[in-house]
């Protein structure tokens, strides 16, 4: 068994990230953090992801709640992180614009108590050293809450985290990011919402696993692939087909046919980690904070370090090489 905590800005791909490691994993907790929405909208969406999942799994142990990071640390951002992305990939409430699907289905949406957030990550660390594993924290959002935790000496745990951009590591893809729209030409999301913590976090973890923009761009479901995914006759499969909807459309108005899983692709890491073959580059990442066309770069030095960039997982089903 796997223990896992979640750090998540939640949009349309998180929610994806957050059932496959639900229905995978034994997650122990899932905070809160600015990002993708505001945080009081990630709260919300994450209520509904949980509260669909445990409609379907009422006997899974209900995770831990808790906030994490409401703001970005950072003195310059770029984004407006106060509001949904006016491109609105996430839809306006950053899970794809359809909130009467539960009214629509007999089905209401739990309230869950909210837990302080350095105590309760300290928790599930203990727990899962009472049960003889190390707890993953599954970061899918911006690093602020990771480094939030370093700076309370709160370390002892496996990192993934779904962030950067290493383009000369996937010539096939070779993005310099996903943030041209803010004027972040060379900068991945989750970097450039809060570029001092990333900087932070990567100069500071003992050890930090890395499945980067161009990864998620390699990986990826085909929208038969993605149909299939939703198909199944559950309230759960109906609620991901409704949700991810949007992020298809938005996609394929972008002329983008392939449905790309993002924060998933992370989570899929972390679940045939020690279990399926995978090939990684090891060294240091240095993020550039100092404002220019290159703030928010992560730039990656291969050799002896605490990062580890993933590159390819070998048999992944779905989950394939381009």
């Amino acid at each position: 068994m796997k223990y896992t905590w979640i750090d998540t800005d939640a949009g349309i791909d998180d929610a994806l990230a957050i059932l496959v490691t639900l229905k995978n994993t034994q997650v122990l907790g899932i905070s809160l953090s600015f990002g993708n929405c505001p945080q009081h909208m990630v709260l919300r969406n994450v209520t509904r992801i949980l509260s669909a999942f445990l409609e379907q799994h009422p006997e899974y142990p209900v995770p831990m709640l808790c906030l994490s990071a409401a703001h970005s640390h950072s003195k310059l951002v770029k984004k407006d992180c106060d509001k949904a992305d006016y491109d609105c990939w996430h839809g306006h409430d950053g899970m794809g614009d359809v909130p009467d699907f539960e009214a629509s289905h007999g089905k209401s949406v739990c309230e869950f108590q909210l837990t302080d957030f350095a105590s309760s990550v300290q928790k599930a660390i203990d727990f899962a050293k009472s049960m003889k594993q190390v707890l993953t924290v599954l970061s899918i959002g911006p690093l602020t809450a990771v480094k939030m935790l370093l700076q309370q000496n709160i370390a002892d745990y496996n990192l993934i985290t779904m962030s950067c951009a290493f383009p000369a590591l996937f010539p096939a893809s070779n993005s310099p990011g996903n943030m041209s729209s803010f004027n972040q030409p060379n900068s991945e999301h989750n970097i450039a919402c809060d570029v001092e913590s990333a900087a932070y976090v990567f100069d500071n973890a003992k050890q930090i696993t890395v499945v980067d923009w161009n990864f998620t761009l390699t990986y990826y479901l085909s929208q038969p692939e993605l149909q299939a995914l939703n198909s199944h006759s559950t309230y759960l499969s109906a609620f991901h087909a409704q949700i991810s909807q949007h992020l298809t459309n938005k996609l394929i108005e972008a002329g983008n046919e392939q449905y790309l899983c993002c924060d998933a692709c992370a989570a899929h890491f972390h679940l045939i980690q020690g279990n399926k073959p995978f090939e990684s580059q090891k060294g240091t990442v240095k993020i550039i904070t100092e404002d220019g066309e290159n703030f928010g770069q992560s730039v990656f030095t291969k050799g002896e370090g605490n990062a580890e960039i993933v590159v390819y997982i070998q048999g992944t089903n779905s989950w394939k090489r381009s």
